[in-house]
């Protein structure tokens, strides 16, 4: 495992004190709080979740959104649950997007090869 930067473990000190939904941070309030923009800091989060395994939960509850330490073992469930259905959402966007472009470029090698007949 790879050593926490300066930015990671800023993160944490405030994620760690954020305890529970109710008190979930914004990652623009975050970025505002250790003075970095919000996409090394949603990268920072990014890697202590994934590089550090810790249990930084998110919370899309549009009255307290954002990043939080859980208190409740519900709330790991619910943040894991969200994650896997947006997962779902992106291998099957993923899948129509194959499927209609493999269509069209099938057309397309389909009008080409008829040109090439006629030529």
């Amino acid at each position: 495992m790879r050593d926490m930067t300066e930015l990671e473990k800023r993160c944490l000190n405030i994620l760690r004190a954020r305890i529970g939904a109710e008190a979930a941070i914004s990652y623009k309030d975050l970025a505002a709080a250790i003075g970095m923009s919000p996409r090394k800091v949603r990268a920072a989060v990014e890697g202590l979740i994934n590089d550090h395994y810790l249990p930084i939960c998110s919370s899309y509850d549009p009255r307290r959104p954002g990043y939080y330490w859980p208190a409740y073992p519900d709330e790991v469930a619910d943040t894991c649950a969200r994650l896997v259905r947006h997962g779902a959402r992106i291998i099957r966007r993923a899948r129509c997007i194959d499927k209609a472009a493999a269509d069209v470029v099938m057309g397309q090698l389909r009008i080409k090869f008829e040109c090439d007949e006629e030529g």
